[in-house]
């Protein structure tokens, strides 16, 4: 919107950041407030709330197992949601009424100018539904260095989860091994008897009941 005015002078690169603000007045009340806050939120989502990981991960169960082992990756390192300074000048804090996945392009623009068109762009319905498929948001490398991140903190996370698990799996294991121990230790020697060769003596006392009643049976045919 202010490139043109720029390119002939007739505005001021030093003026520019404060019109960034001052252009979202038009804007619904929710993301005039945010881009006027001072005060950066370390976990602010595409509405305001949530954590950008749990959203990259669109709410998988590795995100639970990550957050098991360490909180989830900042969006900007050191910074938390927003970054710590932009390349072109601007000020992080006017970013934060723009969804997190556009805010690294932004961060990373080279002139202010750009850096300005950029959260414009992001900054209504209608351009945050534009820049999902954007590729200046998209591909930025910012972006990308965050998934990668996250990606990997997840997979530290699944590893711990399965280690855990092992664990309680071969805890339970030998809870059941020292109650079966306690078990026999409490029985007499007759009971043991039972348990170990009960099984066998019914059989073998089966089998010689079925013997002795076909013996019978062929001593009757005979007479």
């Amino acid at each position: 919107m202010y490139r043109q005015q720029l390119a002939a002078g007739q505005i001021a690169a030093s003026t520019i950041e404060s019109l960034a603000s001052a252009s979202l007045d038009g804007q619904p009340a929710l993301v005039r407030a945010a881009a006027n806050s001072a005060r950066p939120a370390r976990r602010v989502s595409a509405t305001g709330v949530g954590d950008p990981a749990a959203e990259c991960l669109a709410n998988d169960p590795a995100y639970r197992d990550g957050l098991s082992v360490e909180p989830s990756p900042d969006l900007f390192p050191g910074g938390g949601s927003l970054p710590l300074a932009t390349a072109s000048g601007l000020a992080p804090q006017t970013m934060s009424g723009v969804p997190w996945w556009c805010r690294p392009a932004i961060a990373a623009a080279s002139t202010l100018s750009e850096a300005v068109q950029m959260l414009q762009d992001a900054s209504t319905p209608a351009g945050v539904a534009a820049c999902a498929v954007d590729e200046r948001f998209v591909a930025a490398p910012g972006l990308q260095d965050f998934k990668d991140r996250v990606q990997s903190w997840a997979m530290t996370g699944i590893a711990a989860a399965g280690e855990r698990a092992r664990e309680a799996q071969y805890a339970e294991a030998k809870n059941v091994a020292a109650a079966a121990r306690t078990a026999l230790e409490d029985k007499s020697d007759d009971e043991l008897y039972d348990i170990l060769f009960g099984s066998v003596d019914q059989h073998r006392a089966s089998l010689a009941e079925t013997q002795r009643r076909h013996n019978n049976a062929n001593n009757a045919r005979r007479h």
